[in-house]
């Protein structure tokens, strides 16, 4: 389960029941997106400045296939 708590956080809860260890488990997790910019840095402004967009609006198809995509080591086809 994933929820976009704000632009940048992301706060995430994995369950799994694993038979063999005889044991059920939930993991929460929270990632936080820092903007950090190697252009700004060469030009001498701040590589940290807040992206322009900081609106809790859901972001455009185009826009989120760059986003970071984590998958769970546990999950075997």
């Amino acid at each position: 389960m994933e929820a976009r708590l704000l632009p940048g956080l992301i706060a995430d809860l994995e369950y799994w029941d694993d038979t063999a260890l005889r044991v059920a488990i939930g993991l929460p997790a929270c990632v936080w997106s820092v903007p950090f910019s190697l252009f700004a840095l060469a030009h001498g402004h701040n590589p940290l400045k807040a992206p322009a967009n900081t609106s809790a609006a859901p972001a455009e198809f185009s826009e989120r296939m760059s986003e970071m995509i984590v998958r769970s080591h546990r999950v075997k086809r």
